[in-house]
């Protein structure tokens, strides 16, 4: 299993996350953290895959959700 998680750094817990669901291509994903302005929180990546790997590309932060 793989996949990327954003951690409350305060209390540990997983506040969104993705993974590739087993294909080996990049696709954008986003989260909105309006909720959890002015704490720190953290990318995790998890990788417990004997036979994947993890592809992380192009992380941003915007002040504005993007348009669909």
């Amino acid at each position: 299993e793989t996949r990327v998680e954003l951690v409350s750094e305060r209390s540990g817990q997983v506040l969104g996350g993705a993974s590739g669901g087993g294909k080996d291509e990049l696709r954008r994903v986003t989260l909105d953290l309006s909720a959890w302005k002015g704490e720190v929180v953290r990318l995790r990546l998890v990788d417990h895959a004997d036979n994947a790997h993890l592809m992380f590309d192009d992380f941003r932060l915007h002040e504005k959700p993007l348009a669909p």
